[in-house]
């Protein structure tokens, strides 16, 4: 059974070293061995599920971004800004997670893979329900 609830995620990226700290209110659905997240971001709404062992982030809005994670793999994806659509590639080094009762916990290393160039990158993950509801 799944419950959906308000709660609060924190997102901490670094691109090529460089850090930045994201955070806002979200939806979680969270599932026995998996999680859906949904926020906006900027202009955008982005929709995260989270498996033990793959992730996949779609982003509509100003632009669009379709990624799909799954340890030890490359995967294609898309990445589009004002109509125009272009391939980008994850290879994901590292994916863990973890769903809780009330929380989710994600982090991974993978490296992000353009035409003309690749970056790498790390992601933490934390999300936790706002109004701890008993599930029955």
């Amino acid at each position: 059974m799944s419950l959906l609830r308000s709660c609060f995620l924190q997102i901490v990226t670094s691109a090529d070293g460089e850090e930045s700290n994201f955070s806002t209110e979200a939806e979680m659905e969270l599932l026995p061995r998996s999680a859906v997240l949904r926020y906006r971001h900027g202009e955008g709404d982005v929709v995260l599920r989270i498996e033990e062992r793959a992730v996949a982030l779609e982003r509509g809005g100003d632009y669009l971004l379709r990624l799909n994670f799954s340890e030890g793999e490359a995967l294609p994806g898309v990445i589009g800004l004002a109509g125009a659509e272009g391939s980008v590639e994850t290879k994901t080094h590292r994916l863990g997670c973890s769903v809780g009762k009330d929380s989710v916990l994600l982090s991974m290393r993978y490296t992000l893979r353009f035409d003309r160039g690749e970056q790498e990158m790390k992601l933490r993950l934390f999300a936790r329900g706002k109004n701890h509801p008993e599930e029955k």
